[in-house]
């Protein structure tokens, strides 16, 4: 093996990074690899949008419309209303420069972690690969850009057909980093048209036909033209999940979520809620929670940065509770963090909000991270992979972190995951799970699930009974009453049905009850309910159908006394 003459390390990012020696060769990507890259890069058509939000976001554009041309599809077009480009920034990236972008350049020392706009907004992106995002959905599009500076403005066609299709010669040699070719024309500025433009008419066939099987479904229900309308359906717990409702309802849903528009009116968390936690909380350092989701609100607020799909002004949907009739009990933990990790600066804030039930709808259990307010994958529902295991607690469980600087070392290249073994990835998992622990998140959220749902003996054995023996009579139209008896003897059942007399007889210590009152509870009234029906229907059918109406009623009522 040769020895190659050592070399000084060359700093750069933090680390050191070691010459090329001279004998060395460079690693190259083959064209099939960056098209790979390109093409699959991204989990959803939403994440590939998000990109060419950011851009806009990083143009200081106040409005980006994405138009998908539903119910048909086979048009797609992102226009904003930002700074554009110039033909000259466009060559350069067609020209080697896509990954290596010079938004940031310029920036001094201090200020390279968090390098803003002229409006004075955090820049989204570092490398420049968002502008292809439009290319995990099609083979060919076009770039319309008037510039407000320069008073210039361009045309162009990208075309990834021949590098993208399977057939492909296998033996066709390109130059290295050819990932297709493109067509570029300068044309006349528009002041009313500033911004740019991408469109493609060239969709790629499983893409067109995703979304016209999803809206051509017989269940499947247009979203409301308003936002607020869109949220009051995506919450009503009859709806498992966002993804129930079909893909094109989770488009809508994935980039409100990830975009950095405003939230919500009353969101994240309304004002009452915030209210009454901080002032059952005994903790100080719970006071500061509501100084930093109020400074979060009105940060995004302040942007004044909109995105509207197909007419549907898009907000952040973070709002809890979703019904604003619904009471109920939180504990809101602040999140805050300032240090340097690998002499990197490393700044997030913000919240984990816990309840002693589960939070709807399921697609906000667990904890989101933003970075630059982007936020970067969904909302992860083990918390960071906490490693004390809490099962269905983890649905009563949602927060956001966003990180102002740093972590972005961090992100691949999806930027919708983290490299987990980074020191700042580690760092913000490690912090997080402190507050956890430190902050009993868990273990205070349990004792008031417990405190909420804990049934007295009185609710069991009065009037709990009166109530199922009313619905009863009302659906089999038999009057019966409850006889409890604490003492046991073998042989004796838990449950007893005397028709003659109209008599339930419940052995209260029988072994095989569930020890848990809320779990006992649930199990006579399911036994209940099926015996009395086996003892007054005579077909399993009509036993079946008369046990499960009795049920249907029983949890429906219960339903209404806990939202109520």
């Amino acid at each position: 093996m040769s020895q190659s003459r050592e070399q000084p390390p060359i700093e750069g990012d933090g680390h050191a990074v070691e010459a090329l020696p001279e004998d060395g060769h460079p690693i190259k990507l083959s064209s099939k690899t960056l098209v790979h890259i390109s093409s699959g890069l991204y989990r959803s058509t939403a994440n590939a949008l998000k990109e060419l939000v950011s851009n806009a976001f990083d143009a200081d554009a106040n409005v980006v419309r994405i138009n998908t041309n539903y119910p048909e599809f086979d048009v797609l077009t992102c226009t904003d209303d930002g700074n554009g480009m110039t033909e000259k920034e466009f060559k350069r990236l067609m020209d080697g420069g896509i990954g290596d972008s010079d938004k940031r350049t310029g920036a001094t020392d201090e200020a390279l972690d968090s390098p803003r706009t002229k409006e004075g907004r955090p820049i989204i992106g570092r490398i420049g690969i968002g502008m292809l995002a439009i290319a995990q959905v099609c083979y060919e599009f076009k770039i319309v850009s008037h510039h407000k500076e320069s008073k210039t403005a361009f045309e162009a066609v990208l075309n990834l057909r021949p590098y993208r299709l399977l057939e492909a010669s296998a033996d066709e040699q390109k130059e290295e980093y050819e990932i297709g070719f493109y067509k570029c024309e300068s044309i006349s500025y528009d002041a009313r048209r500033a911004g740019v433009l991408i469109s493609t008419n060239d969709l790629v066939p499983t893409y067109i036909q995703r979304y016209r099987e999803d809206v051509q479904r017989e269940k499947f229900r247009k979203p409301p033209k308003s936002f607020a309308g869109f949220i009051k359906e995506v919450t009503k717990k009859k709806h498992k999940s966002i993804r129930s409702l079909g893909d094109y309802w989770r488009l809508f849903w994935e980039l409100s979520v990830s975009c950095p528009v405003a939230y919500i009116e009353g969101g994240p968390l309304r004002r009452e809620l915030i209210e009454a936690a901080v002032k059952s909380d005994s903790r100080e350092e719970a006071k500061q929670a509501p100084e930093i989701i109020k400074a979060l609100v009105a940060e995004l607020k302040g942007y004044n940065f909109n995105v509207v799909v197909d007419g549907i002004s898009l907000r952040k949907p973070v709002l809890i509770p979703s019904n604003e009739k619904e009471k109920t009990e939180g504990r809101i933990t602040p999140v805050t963090h300032t240090d340097k990790v690998i002499g990197l600066p490393l700044e997030f804030r913000g919240y984990i909000y816990t309840q002693g039930a589960a939070i709807y709808p399921k697609e906000l259990r667990g904890i989101l991270i933003r970075v630059k307010n982007v936020a970067i994958g969904g909302y992860d529902s083990s918390c960071l992979d906490y490693e004390s295991v809490q099962g269905f607690r983890f649905d009563w469980v949602s927060g956001e972190i966003y990180v102002d600087q740093g972590l972005e070392e961090a992100l691949n290249v999806d930027r919708y995951s983290f490299n987990e073994v980074h020191p700042h990835y580690l760092t913000l998992q490690k912090e997080v799970h402190r507050i956890l622990e430190k902050g009993k998140v868990f273990s205070e959220a349990r004792r008031a699930s417990e405190a909420k749902h804990k049934l007295s003996t009185r609710t069991l054995t009065k009037e709990g009974d009166k109530e199922f023996l009313k619905l009863v009579r009302g659906i089999l139209e038999v009057s019966y009453r409850i006889h409890r008896i604490e003492e046991y003897a073998p042989g004796d059942k838990p449950l007893e049905v005397q028709p003659r007399k109209g008599l339930l007889i419940v052995h209260d210590k029988h072994p095989l009850w569930p020890k848990r009152k809320s779990e006992r509870w649930i199990a006579e009234r399911v036994l209940m309910s099926f015996k009395l029906a086996q003892a007054h229907e005579k077909s399993r059918d009509d036993v079946e159908e008369r046990a499960l109406a009795i049920l249907r009623e029983v949890f429906e009522n219960a339903t209404k006394r806990r939202t109520h």
